[in-house]
């Protein structure tokens, strides 16, 4: 931030005030500055504000010492203090994998009036997948959002951009907002080409518009950033919000910048869609635990890529060569729901066939239709090289400065990498940086990687590899004058998608056990979408290649593509709030409830859960006993006035309760849901049940019928049992069905 030179021994905190008070003349800057003057008792108070947050909440950000956070949390009108701290992103054919062709029936008109609100690291507005082409002027209120800098253009695509203290120019300058930007609303580009990739690339919504808020630098995203493109977003007007940025740990709600951001766009029927996060394969990984985000776990689609390996003595390494010896593959129950071709194998340095259900059940959870794990191939060398062959070159391993211990040799840390490695391929355990092979002459790299389901783009020719792969080349490279071939990477088809990606965070919800996370997942693995020309795709220093579309991957590129397909549903239904096309995105997906998302369906589900806002506050009022600090979030003189809500009955698409079986492992829970009538046709729809044998469910009533659109009926879910001492979880679904529709609710009971 430009303001760190002030005072070294002050921080900047985001003080954050809720919503913004209903009085005449309350001007939201004049109160900061006051409070300022108060606290920090300086007339010169105004030099400690970075920031005002008064177009939709109250707040703002300052540089403060340690006592005057302490005496700024004691005032009345505060509700929590959130220290600045940077964010991070958590990094054509996709669409196509959706079931979502190119030719999908659309309703332009109406998806012309939809502007999508990218919370990213800016855009580079020259892309041709940006180009306003055959596109309308932009809606009247956008017409004043254009603020990117001198050197940035918007256009009847690009309607709205902005930057903030961590930037001077809205544009692009590091890739992964422009990668963000084009797969929610990217136009249909013809003949787009990554080396041998070639195709069509396009967004989920083509016709819609676009508004880029750059938050980040040109690596990270400080939170008081991130709250002022919150704040401007919501005002600017746009109708869907898209954030491919997380913290590393989960906080609570009023600490968390992204989930206060969230429910303010909320109450003005704004849907914010937020990565989960990449932190998988572990458990309680999840950074996104708002009910009021659509929070969104990655898959893969059916591309995968091989790098054809072959050892000096003919050997190849390059399709797949079967399971490791430790993996065996087969159909995996969980609960009552068959999971076809899950494999057992070595999970990075984790064999997963004695833990699988330490690592993998919550998936089972967020979408029961997706494996967690393909075939391992483990001796298959995995990266994106487009670098051409290296034929019959030197390959080292624990070579380099002799004065470094074997090991960091052996990890390739920067000071024992020397020129004795020019020319050969350097065997590391760790990755490496592309820059430090580079400058020592390195011809190539083959590096040790925990999965092997994800690739990324190679700096220099790289084959990488996990288990008994790596092993092998461990023992090759110890004989006299190893060589090896790495050839330029090639696509196969990965027959084992759709699954869960092992990168992607894992549940369960640290802070409300009867909300699942993940609520979908879509892809996220070899997403090929626009890119800046002038960023290397590898984004180092030595890689000196031009591309205009690049492959990425992580829960980054998974959230855009809900974000676009949310637009999708809204554009056929643009009445419905935020909950109802969150709930038709969670309840239609392909298989099992909750799971990889189908947009076609979801335009047309038949029934939705919905919440409105004072359902929200509602919850929070349950989750925080506290009213002055509802209050003050909401702006409500008496928010917690409402009717009682038990957490149970919150209306979320997923049924799910956590069991601490210490104390009892008899199960006798009561849930409470409400849906509501999309159709304009009347319909009886019925239920039914497929539950865990450990479980008995009680839907009452089992069937009703809806005699016009928006009527609602409200049934309960009894469940009963008694939880087994070997089981984790116990995974049920119900299904609402009228013959045309299936309105799909998993129902997880699972160990605390």
């Amino acid at each position: 931030m430009c303001f760190s030179h002030i005072h070294d021994d002050r921080k900047l905190y985001i003080v954050y005030m809720g919503a913004i008070p209903r009085k005449d003349n309350y001007s939201p800057t004049s109160h900061h500055l006051n409070i300022l003057q108060k606290i920090a008792d300086s007339e010169n108070a105004n030099q400690f504000l970075a920031r005002s947050y008064k177009r939709s909440f109250n707040g703002f950000a300052a540089w403060l010492t340690d006592k005057e956070r302490q005496n700024m949390a004691d005032l009345e009108e505060v509700v929590s203090i959130i220290p600045n701290v940077n964010l991070k992103p958590r990094t054509t054919e996709s669409w196509d994998f959706l079931g979502f062709p190119e030719n999908v029936n659309r309703f332009l008109l109406a998806e012309t009036t939809i502007t999508i609100g990218v919370l990213d690291f800016g855009i580079w507005p020259e892309s041709d997948s940006f180009s306003d082409k055959g596109l309308s002027p932009p809606p009247e209120y956008f017409r004043d959002a254009c603020r990117g800098g001198t050197d940035f253009i918007c256009n009847n695509k690009i309607v709205g951009a902005r930057y903030y203290n961590s930037s001077t120019t809205a544009r692009d300058q590091n890739g992964h907002g422009t990668h963000t930007a084009s797969i929610a609303a990217g136009n249909a580009v013809p003949g787009v080409t990554f080396d041998s990739i070639q195709g069509t690339a396009r967004g989920g919504v083509p016709s819609a518009r676009i508004a880029a808020y750059r938050i980040c630098g040109e690596k990270e995203c400080p939170t008081a950033d991130m709250l002022a493109g919150f704040d401007d977003a919501i005002a600017d007007g746009v109708d869907i919000i898209t954030i491919s940025i997380g913290y590393d740990d989960p906080l609570d709600f009023v600490d968390d910048a992204i989930a206060l951001g969230s429910f303010h766009a909320l109450k003005k029927d704004v849907l914010t869609v937020h990565c989960a996060g990449n932190g998988g394969p572990d458990v309680k990984t999840m950074e996104s635990f708002a009910p009021w985000l659509l929070t969104v776990g990655a898959t893969g689609t059916r591309r995968n890529f091989v790098d054809p390996v072959t050892l000096g003595d003919g050997r190849k390494l390059t399709n797949r060569m079967g399971a490791s010896r430790r993996s065996r593959s087969g159909p995996v129950r969980v609960g009552s729901v068959q999971i076809e071709s899950v494999w057992f194998g070595q999970f990075g340095s984790v064999p997963v066939g004695s833990v699988w259900f330490e690592t993998g059940w919550f998936d089972s959870i967020c979408n029961r239709s997706v494996r967690t794990e393909p075939n391992p191939s483990e001796r298959r060398g995995v990266a994106i090289n487009t670098f051409e062959t290296t034929a019959s070159v030197p390959l080292a391993y624990g070579a380099g400065n002799p004065n470094c211990e074997d090991n960091d040799r052996r990890v390739c840390k920067p000071q024992c990498l020397d020129e004795t490695l020019r020319g050969k391929i350097v065997m590391c355990d760790q990755p490496p940086s592309y820059d430090d092979l580079n400058r020592v002459g390195a011809a190539g790299l083959a590096l040790l990687v925990p999965t092997n389901d994800t690739s990324h783009v190679s700096g220099l020719p790289e084959a990488d590899f996990t288990g008994s792969g790596y092993a092998l080349l461990q023992e090759y490279a110890a004989t006299q004058d190893p060589r090896i071939t790495i050839e330029k990477s090639s696509t196969v088809v990965d027959e084992a998608s759709p699954y869960v990606a092992s990168f992607s965070s894992r549940g369960p919800n640290s802070f409300m056990p009867y909300i699942m996370k993940p609520d979908v997942v879509a892809p996220g693995r070899h997403i090929l979408a626009a890119w800046p020309p002038n960023i290397p795709p590898t984004s180092t220093g030595s890689d000196k290649r031009s591309v205009n579309y690049n492959i990425m991957s992580g829960t980054s590129m998974a959230t855009p593509h809900v974000a676009g397909a949310a637009a999708y549903v809204l554009s056929f239904n643009p009445q419905w709030s935020p909950s109802a096309i969150k709930s038709a995105l969670m309840t239609t997906e392909f298989a099992y409830g909750s799971g990889l998302i189908d947009p076609v369906k979801a335009i047309d589900p038949g029934l939705v859960y919905d919440n409105n806002y004072a359902d929200h506050v509602k919850l929070l009022c349950v989750y925080y006993n506290d009213r002055k600090k509802v209050r003050l979030i909401t702006g409500e003189p008496n928010p917690c006035s409402i009717e009682f809500l038990s957490p149970l009955n919150y209306n979320y698409p997923i049924i799910a309760q956590a069991i601490d079986v210490s104390k009892s492992t008899a199960i006798d829970l009561s849930f409470r849901r409400v849906l509501k009538n999309v159709e304009f046709n009347a319909s009886m729809y019925t239920a039914k049940v497929d539950a865990d044998p450990h479980v008995k469910i009680q839907v009452t009533p089992d069937s009703f019928v809806f005699e016009k659109v928006r009527d609602t009926r409200l049934f309960t879910v009894r469940v009963t049992g008694i939880y087994p001492s070997d089981a984790l979880l116990l995974s049920s679904t119900l299904v609402w069905s009228d013959g045309t529709h299936s309105v799909r609710t998993p129902i997880v009971i699972y160990k605390s």
